[in-house]
């Protein structure tokens, strides 16, 4: 996820996205960022740690996305959101694959194809796990 840094209405990153990626006229691009400015103002009070915190749940759209068109796709996925981020970051950060002053980890997602077929899945019964209360 984006850091709370490049998701301030007056990052590099935004000017960047609105003005050259999308091609926006400059009073589209000004009236982006004043409104990015003013959630980060009132929703967030410029706190970093909430800015982070709403980055990183925004990473979880994307990977059910991945999961389910993986899915679609035949390729087994398995999303992985409890894992040792300092180590990790360290070991992506030295192979100069993450860039930590622009992002920070969230969530990992192992994707591939299984050697063996799964055993077959059991289920309870509908109506042993479902009350319907009138």
């Amino acid at each position: 996820n984006r850091t709370a840094d490049d998701l301030n209405f007056d990052s590099k990153y935004f000017k960047k996205l609105f003005s050259e990626d999308k091609g926006f006229p400059k009073e589209a691009v000004d009236t982006r960022l004043n409104m990015i400015k003013n959630v980060n103002e009132t929703r967030f009070k410029n706190n970093k740690n909430e800015i982070n915190h709403y980055s990183r749940e925004q990473t979880y759209i994307a990977l059910g996305t991945m999961l389910t068109t993986s899915s679609l796709l035949g390729i087994d996925s398995c999303a992985i959101g409890s894992f040792d981020s300092e180590a990790v970051t360290k070991i992506l950060s030295e192979k100069n694959i993450l860039d930590t002053d622009h992002f920070n980890l969230s969530c990992m997602l192992a994707l591939g194809y299984r050697n063996e077929n799964p055993t077959p899945k059991t289920r309870r019964s509908f109506e042993d796990v479902v009350e319907f209360i009138k």
